[in-house]
Formats: structure tokens, sequence, C-alpha cells
């Protein structure tokens, strides 16, 4: 009697401890977070096979645009009685048994992204779970996949050229040089066009995201549209994009001026200067005398002492040379007068 009470005690005390390892791995299986990816592969109730398959096989990169969905699946006949992928983002899906359905994902990045070089290397996981009166055993899958970001076009420059004036385009606030940023998916090349809005257009293959911007001019003054379209190329081409911005010609600019002095002092005399597309303009005189008024093209000086007296203007505008070549925003015009008592 007392060896079936012992007998009977020990089922008990097994029938316990095995309900009490049931809800450990039940446990295990509830709170298994992401903090947790990949797990630490445990073999308590054997090897556990885990093969991935479907869009990707294991041991594999396979090359994805944003956007697309990843699909999974595991092939393991075994009996399974949980699984995870561990998707190499923060996130993970969780299924009681195995999951026998291809499992679609897809990678929240911001489809202009500039990371990487246009596309991000990932690392995720299949996990398999089975569970036995030893305890558990939890294997795991390595795979691999490349993320390919559609192409971003983006560049920037002044507001407004001069006519002749070689423009002057650069990067946005992603960038730090004076280049076009054109974010292509190494290793893939992309076709990069130019259209200027003048009827003329430049087109090249580049296998780099720093691309360095053609140099264009306008033999004419107006308002012109740049475009800059790109194209990615490669086995995997991940669509195209293009940005626009309206460019403001400046006419070039032309002065004469001119002063009227007896050279006898004291003297009042006038100066005049006869400009066109000038934006703004400054007389300057040395030593300080009196001028009328220094920001207008005919103010009035007047030189009360004898002596050297210099006369100058800065204008501002557009300033090109004999030959069409654009010089500079400035020019500066000076003479000089020597005044008799």
């Amino acid at each position: 009697m007392n060896k079936n009470i012992y007998t009977s005690l020990q089922v008990i005390l097994a029938c316990r401890l095995r309900l009490l390892l049931l809800a450990c791995v039940f446990y295990l299986q509830i709170n298994f977070s992401y903090a947790q990816c990949p797990p630490i592969t445990v073999n308590q109730c054997g090897t556990l096979p885990v093969v991935g398959g479907g869009t990707i096989a294991p041991g594999s990169t396979a090359q994805f645009c944003i956007g697309d969905s990843i699909g999974v699946f595991n092939t393991n006949s075994g009996i399974i009685d949980s699984s995870w992928i561990c998707w190499g983002d923060g996130t993970l899906s969780a299924f009681s048994g195995n999951f026998t359905d291809t499992i679609k994902h897809k990678y929240n990045y911001k489809p202009d992204s500039c990371v990487n070089g246009g596309q991000a290397s990932i690392d995720y996981w299949i996990v398999a779970q089975a569970n036995c009166v030893n305890g558990v055993s939890i294997n795991k899958a390595q795979l691999s996949l490349i993320l390919k970001f559609y192409p971003h076009a983006d560049f920037y420059f002044k507001d407004s050229i001069c006519q002749y004036e070689i423009a002057d385009l650069w990067c946005g606030q992603d960038c730090s040089t004076a280049y076009g940023w054109a974010n292509i998916s190494a290793p893939d090349s992309a076709l990069i066009t130019w259209h200027f809005g003048d009827g003329t257009d430049t087109s090249y293959y580049t296998y780099s995201n720093w691309i360095n911007t053609p140099q264009h001019s306008y033999t004419s003054p107006g308002n012109y549209t740049i475009s800059m379209v790109i194209q990615q190329m490669g086995a995997l081409p991940c669509g195209s994009d293009s940005v626009w911005h309206t460019l403001h010609v400046k006419a070039k600019s032309s002065a004469f001026p001119t002063v009227y002095a007896n050279e006898c002092a004291p003297d009042t005399f006038p100066g005049n200067i006869i400009m066109l597309n000038v934006d703004s303009l400054a007389w300057n005189v040395a030593p300080p005398n009196t001028v009328s008024n220094y920001l207008i093209p005919n103010p009035t000086f007047i030189v009360p002492n004898a002596g050297v007296t210099y006369i100058g203007a800065y204008l501002y505008g557009c300033w090109v040379d004999t030959n069409n070549v654009f010089i500079s925003n400035t020019y500066y015009w000076d003479t000089v007068l020597t005044f008799r008592p």
C-alpha cells in the first residue's frame, strides 16, 4: 500500500513538474520580445531543423525595392509548437505552431532615404520552438536581403543669375559640397538627364551619389525651368525621380558715368550716370565732401577747398566683358580731379 502511495505521489509530482515546465515554456512564448532577437539556440528536445524558403532562399542575399513585400515561409516539416520571424528592423511576427503560409512584410524606410548610398543591408531570422518534457528546443535560420531605395533627385541654386553667368547648382541640406544629389543604390548606375529650359539638355551615366553638376550659361535674359531626371539602371532598377526649379536670368548691365567740374575751388558741379539694367549704385567721394544724394545717378557735388578729390561709383548688376564673358556683380568706376584755388 505504501509502495502504491509512493508511486502515486511520484506520478503526481511528475505531472505537476511537467505542467510547471509547460507553463514556463508558455510564459517564454508569450513574453518573447524583439530584444531577444536572434534568440540563443537551445537543444533540450534535440536538434530542431529550421529551413527558410519562399521569396528568399536561406544563405542567399536577395535585392528588393523599398515597398516590395518580402515573402518568407518555414519549410521544416517537423513538430513546431511556436515560431517567430525577427525582421531585423525592430519588429517581429509570432505564430502558434509553424507558419505554413508565406508571410509578407514591408520595411518602413523613408522612400528617398540617403543612408548607405541608397540601400540598406538587412539580416533577419526565422525562429522555431518545440516543447518537450525535458524543456525546450529553439533554433533559428539567418537570412539576408538588400533593400534598395527609390532614386531621389535634389539640387538647389541662387534665385537668379546674370546673363552669360554659369549657373551655380549645389545640393540640398543633406549634402556638403557643390554637387547635385542623386541617391543611387550602389552598385547600380543611373542615367542623369538635365533640361536647362532653353532648348538644350545633357545626359550621362553615373555610378556615384555625388554628381558633378554640368556647367551652363544663358545668352538671353528671362525665366528658365531647369529639371533633373534620374532613371535608375542595373539588374533591379527601382524607378525614376525628377525635380525642377525656375531660374531667373538678369540682363547684362551697362553704365557711362560722367562728372562736369570747373576744377576751381570752391565748386559745385553735377555728376551723372547713364545706365541700363543696374540694380543699385553708391557714389564714393574722398576726401569726404558734400554730395546731395549718394544713391541716385545724377547727384550734385560741392567741393569747398582746393586739392585732389577722388570721385567713384559702385554699381551693382551684371557685368560682362566685350566677349560676353561674365565678370562680376559689382563694377567700380572712379576719376581724380584737382581743384585750384
